[in-house]
């Protein structure tokens, strides 16, 4: 196990196959790393994303936990010196104060302004996304690029999730429900952004990701897309990487969006909640920037292929970001 207060003896490396444990800044701060880890209840009723970082701002340096329940958008925000955190670099295993975070499930024991959170909930049948020695996460070629502000992966596209957890009093109970893991780590978020992620489609073997985003490039900018869509079985890689392309428009509330890639097109319509949770994200390294997540959004998909339909679904609870100007994202041409 690895503490974050020597992360000056410990330099980051390349990414591995797989990113998941503590990587360290990659040169000094600013800097940071954080894990989202959501689930879904069986119902689709509730929802808790978790996430724990380790923001290492000159100014500031600490960790924190961030929770967001839905459908109520309640957020509890926990800060802890950095002294209070280990984390396993091989794997990940991460511990802030009395709650741990792997693979195989979650302990919650925090409170803050009054508000006391604890449980255990228990994953299993994680589903890997695909990796390779070119293609070593969903960035793809691009996970390698020594100089980019934010590295984003992810550690299970789906999994079982069983358990409860207590919000001050109020018991929210994920026993049959769905679960899902990513990371980030760098130095700041874009600029500009829209994500959007669910396991929530009628047919539960299917789930979508998609990221879009302004990524500074070599003192330029370019609007960049990565994502997935699983459904019977296959996994279709959306990534400016892999030649797909995105187009549509935002408007209050509601996106719509065209990803395409030769004669195969996924169109989506989403409607978010205009007042979700309020989080906080990285600014050079620190966690100066309140962004707006929608834990009980709605996305609608259906995927063609030549103009015939290959799959359709529906799914509610979708969590939903979009942070900043999103109709500089977006335009009829795709990018």
């Amino acid at each position: 196990m690895l503490s974050p207060m020597d992360y000056r003896r410990f330099p980051g490396r390349s990414p591995p196959l797989k990113d998941e444990g503590y990587s360290g800044p990659s040169r000094s701060t600013p800097y940071f790393e954080g894990w989202y880890v959501r689930q879904v209840s069986a119902d689709r009723q509730a929802s808790l994303a978790v996430i724990v970082g380790i923001s290492l701002s000159p100014e500031d340096p600490h960790a924190f936990i961030q929770l967001l329940a839905g459908p109520g958008r309640e957020v509890l925000k926990a800060r802890y010196p950095l002294s209070d955190l280990t984390a396993r670099r091989d794997r990940f295993d991460v511990r802030l104060g009395e709650n741990r975070f792997t693979p195989e499930g979650l302990r919650l024991n925090l409170s803050a302004d009054g508000v006391k959170v604890e449980g255990e909930l228990t994953f299993s049948g994680r589903v890997l996304y695909p990796t390779s020695i070119i293609s070593p996460g969903i960035m793809g070629p691009y996970s390698w690029a020594p100089f980019m502000e934010c590295i984003h992966g992810v550690l299970s596209l789906h999994h079982r999730v069983e358990g409860l957890v207590d919000w001050n009093g109020k018991p929210y109970d994920f026993s049959g429900g769905r679960g899902y893991i990513e990371k980030d780590r760098g130095r700041s978020m874009p600029r500009q952004w829209i994500w959007m992620q669910t396991n929530e489609f009628d047919d539960a073997g299917s789930g979508l990701m998609l990221s879009v985003a302004r990524i500074p490039w070599m003192g330029s900018s370019f609007t960049g897309h990565l994502g997935y869509l699983r459904h019977d079985g296959e996994l279709w890689k959306i990534g400016t990487y892999a030649g797909t392309r995105v187009a549509g428009h935002a408007g209050e509330g509601e996106l719509e969006l065209r990803i395409t890639r030769n004669k195969r097109a996924l169109d989506l319509w989403v409607t978010h909640e205009q007042q979700g949770g309020v989080l906080d994200a990285p600014v050079n390294g620190a966690m100066s920037r309140e962004i707006i997540e929608s834990p009980h959004s709605v996305v609608q998909a259906v995927l063609r292929d030549e103009g015939s339909l290959v799959w359709e679904g529906r799914a509610e609870p979708a969590a939903v970001e979009a942070a900043g100007d999103v109709t500089s994202l977006l335009t009829s041409k795709g990018g």
